[in-house]
């Protein structure tokens, strides 16, 4: 495998995380609320 492919297997798969963790955003917000709200 070359240093290309390399690089752009790399850069798609940050690109596949960022995607997922921007879709699951909202998700964290709302546990994150959810369990200050139970803890205080």
């Amino acid at each position: 495998m070359n240093v290309k492919t390399f690089y752009d297997h790399i850069k798609s798969s940050i690109f596949v995380v960022c995607t997922i963790i921007i879709s699951f955003e909202r998700v964290w917000y709302t546990v994150i609320n959810e369990a200050i709200n139970y803890t205080i």
